[in-house]
């Protein structure tokens, strides 16, 4: 929050130096001494500015990762994507689940904040799993089942 010191004087006028000398000021004139203001206000505007291009790059980087098997082909490989990001986004929370932990009970919290995360990451990687094997016996299924009723010959010459 700025700071606004106000000075009244018996003068009638006051100029920038009664401004700078005043106690109350800290020694700085009403625009922040040295540009002070200009560089802050400059400051916020660059803050602002590379947020949102940060912004923009990890948008168009999801997109990018999240739409790879159809750009390309290789869903296999969009798989494993999608398993390296679940992986180090684990990590990630972990790492922030045993701060947390550490903040909250010193060394006793971290431990506990550790076995959770570690648990937590197991759960998610088994379901993940399961899931990833209901989608291929699901594929399978259909597969199977276009196959027979286009009548599709097989190995054995029998339709």
């Amino acid at each position: 929050m700025a700071r606004v010191d106000i000075l009244i004087s018996s003068k009638g006028t006051t100029s920038e130096s009664d401004l700078e000398n005043s106690p109350g000021n800290g020694g700085q004139s009403p625009t922040g001494g040295s540009g002070n203001t200009k560089l802050m206000a400059k400051s916020v505007a660059a803050m602002q500015l590379a947020k949102a291009g940060w912004g923009a790059i990890k948008s168009t980087f999801n997109f990018a990762k999240s739409n790879y098997g159809n750009f390309t082909g290789d869903y296999i490989g969009q798989q494993k994507i999608d398993n390296a990001f679940s992986v180090a986004t684990g990590l990630v929370s972990l790492g922030g689940t045993v701060a947390t932990g550490a903040m909250a009970g010193g060394w006793v919290g971290a431990a506990v904040g550790l076995v959770v995360g570690v648990v937590n990451i197991g759960v998610e990687s088994v379901q993940n799993s399961i899931n990833y094997d209901l989608e291929i016996s699901k594929a399978n299924a259909l597969a199977n089942f276009n196959s027979q009723r286009i009548g599709a010959i097989l190995t054995s010459g029998n339709r």
